[in-house]
This record gives C-alpha cells, structure tokens and sequence, in this order.
C-alpha cells in the first residue's frame, strides 16, 4: 500500500502492478458494533468507494504466500480476525481493524 500525499488515516493505494499479488478491498463497517456491513441480498460485503472509509480486509488464498494467513496461536484471536463470505460465498479474509 502506498499513501503518496502522506495523509494521517489513509491506507493509501495499491498499484496496478502489485494487485494481482496482493487481494485488498476496504469494506464498510458498523462504528457501533465493528461488524462488517453486508448487502441484504447477496450476504457479502458492502465495499467502500473511492475517498470512504472503512476496513481493510486482505482476502486469504492458502495456495498463494503473499495472501496465506497462518493466524494466532490463540484460535479465538484467529477467528475474531477472519471473515467469510467477503467477495464471494466461500471466501475468507484477514480483517485488520479491531474486533
């Protein structure tokens, strides 16, 4: 990621080049709750445009060692860091805000 105008609270942009390496989406959350916001229809993650706020989440692919997420050796931590059902029904994604 890469804040180029340095701004405090911007997670940046990723360029083109590295996105294929690197699957990051920021998704909307629930200030009160910390729950990420899903579209009533499909069940998946509202994502942010461009200027929002919101969560980064890197989506986890075990067959790639860029986006490969061993987790905590506390299981409840791993689980509170992990969401499913992000982009597509089955996925799985790091969270990297707090829970």
């Amino acid at each position: 990621m890469v804040n180029i105008d340095n701004t405090v609270g911007a997670v940046g942009y990723l360029p083109k080049l590295l996105k294929p390496l690197f699957k990051l989406q920021l998704v909307h959350i629930d200030k009160n709750t910390g729950k990420i916001i899903r579209d009533p229809n499909t069940g998946l993650a509202v994502l942010c445009a461009d200027n929002e706020p919101g969560e980064l989440v890197g989506i986890i692919d075990k067959r790639h060692p860029y986006s490969d997420f061993d987790g905590y050796t506390d299981l409840e931590a791993k689980r509170e860091k992990i969401a499913t059902n992000v982009l597509v029904n089955g996925d799985m994604a790091f969270r990297s805000g707090k829970q």
